[in-house]
């Protein structure tokens, strides 16, 4: 039997010391999480879905940049590998591409708006710190945004 009988989809939402990924599986979240620091955070998404949505990052103007722009680089470096990785169909997504410029709490809030009780549960019990969610839910929100319920 395949590993991928169902229409399968992995968002991720990589950053420099992690990555964030929700599963789908026949158009509803069935698991989601956050993977460890160092390079194991490109293994630890390893999964063969059919498709596959990676964030890519993005430079944004001086004034709106937050933190080392040499981190951008290490983004960079984990979205090759894990394009690499992937099986099946890969879509590479800009921040702006499914979420706009809306603030990061608005956009949580719609979000979470857009799953079922049992998504939103799945989320609540991903066993990822509430201080780090919110990678969690960039995550699922790229993975409605592929599944056009955005």
């Amino acid at each position: 039997m395949s590993t991928m009988s169902h229409d399968t989809l992995l968002s991720i939402d990589p950053g420099k010391d992690h990555c964030a990924w929700a599963w789908w599986e026949d158009g509803g979240l069935v698991e989601c999480g956050r993977t460890g620091s160092g390079w194991s955070r490109a293994d630890g998404v390893g999964r063969r879905a059919r498709r596959t949505i990676i964030e890519l990052p993005q430079v944004y103007q001086q004034r709106r940049w937050r933190g080392d722009p040499n981190d951008l680089i290490q983004v960079a470096l984990t979205v090759g590998a894990l394009e690499y990785q992937a099986q099946g169909d890969v879509v590479l997504v800009r921040p702006h591409q499914w979420k706009g410029s809306m603030p990061k709490d608005v956009m949580g809030r719609r979000i979470q708006g857009r799953l079922s009780e049992v998504e939103r549960a799945c989320v609540a019990l991903c066993g990822v710190p509430a201080s780090r969610r919110h990678d969690v839910v960039d995550a699922v929100g790229i993975g409605l945004w592929g599944l056009g319920r955005l």
